[in-house]
């Protein structure tokens, strides 16, 4: 009888596949798989462990991994190359190969299963019960602000745990003016401010001195051409979060530059946590497309060399936006 070819993705493997390699068996003495590739999409489970799962499948002699099927045709010279059913009325890409080669085409009826639509179809799940979850959760609701006053934050620790940062942003930013939103007691400007950065900040609780004023964003009129605000988003209530991100986008020329603590390992896209155990004051942590999809929303066009650039702890909390010249559209919204 020979030997039988089969071919796909199998990512994830799935019940349908195990009956099309059952069906493939029948028609040979030895049953080789060919695993291919992932093409259409992002990998669900990496090429070598779908290799691993299916040659555990009984019936399966041998799983293989070539670039192409084709190269797989070319190498093993099977008696035959077999396809599900539905590929019977679809132009097959190896059907030349294989009649030169010699080898016959068949196919074997399997219930039609599509990987990629079984992913589909979780994930919107996923999405929709999590949307659900978090339209419900009454602590969005509750949320207030936390207010204490942090401890040990002088300066002299500030620059021991900013380290390269001053001086990478202070690269970035030459030439260019700088509103760092949310500075605190304004170590940080202070800290640009003696790189020779054009550099302001404002916070509720800014003292009245080197560059800073006490000041909400809301307030600002004046705009600088990048807006830096650095760990304040895990201090607002989930309800501020996008009011307090339109109102970076209004005063930056250029850039916004963000970051933010997010959601650890997030479930769906709307998976809140808080960090209470870390810090009492992180009261909302968001996945990080979350707040990634708010910037987008505000026209802001994703920096990923700034982003690599600023993120030299690899800590994956950078966010950094080119903000398009839309002043026409923030100034009807802010009406």
């Amino acid at each position: 009888m020979g030997l039988t070819l089969a071919d796909g993705v199998f990512d994830p493997l799935h019940s349908g596949h195990v009956v099309y390699l059952r069906a493939c068996r029948k028609l040979g003495d030895r049953l080789i798989v060919q695993v291919s590739p992932q093409t259409k999409r992002a990998e669900c489970v990496p090429w070598i462990r779908r290799m691993v799962a299916v040659s555990g499948i009984k019936g399966v002699s041998l799983a293989v991994m070539y670039e192409t099927t084709a190269a797989a045709l070319t190498s093993l010279r099977p008696t035959r190359y077999v396809k599900g059913a539905d590929w019977r009325d679809t132009p097959l890409p190896e059907a030349d190969l294989c009649r030169a080669l010699g080898i016959e085409v068949c196919y074997v009826d399997t219930p039609r299963q599509s990987s990629t639509r079984l992913l589909q179809d979780w994930a919107a799940r996923t999405v929709w019960d999590g949307l659900a979850a978090f339209e419900q959760a009454a602590v969005v609701q509750q949320q207030i602000p936390f207010d204490a006053a942090a401890q040990g934050y002088t300066y002299e620790n500030r620059v021991t745990a900013e380290g390269e940062h001053p001086r990478i942003l202070a690269g970035l930013c030459k030439g260019k003016s700088v509103l760092d939103v949310g500075c605190g007691p304004g170590h940080f400007v202070r800290m640009l401010h003696k790189l020779h950065v054009q550099v302001r900040g404002v916070d509720p609780q800014a003292p009245q001195g080197l560059h800073t004023t006490p000041l909400h964003v809301q307030h600002v009129t004046a705009s600088a051409d990048v807006v830096v605000c650095r760990e304040v988003l895990e201090h607002l209530p989930v309800r501020e979060i996008g009011a307090f991100l339109f109102h970076l986008f209004r005063v930056a020329r250029e850039r916004v530059y963000l970051t933010t603590r997010f959601t650890a390992a997030p479930r769906h896209p709307f998976d809140l946590t808080t960090e209470f155990d870390a810090d009492p004051s992180h009261i909302t942590l968001l996945p990080q497309p979350f707040i990634r999809a708010l910037c987008v929303a505000m026209g802001g066009v994703r920096d990923v060399e700034w982003e690599a650039a600023l993120d030299w702890q690899h800590k994956g909390r950078v966010l950094v936006y080119r903000v398009p010249d839309f002043t026409g559209a923030l100034a009807w919204w802010s009406i």
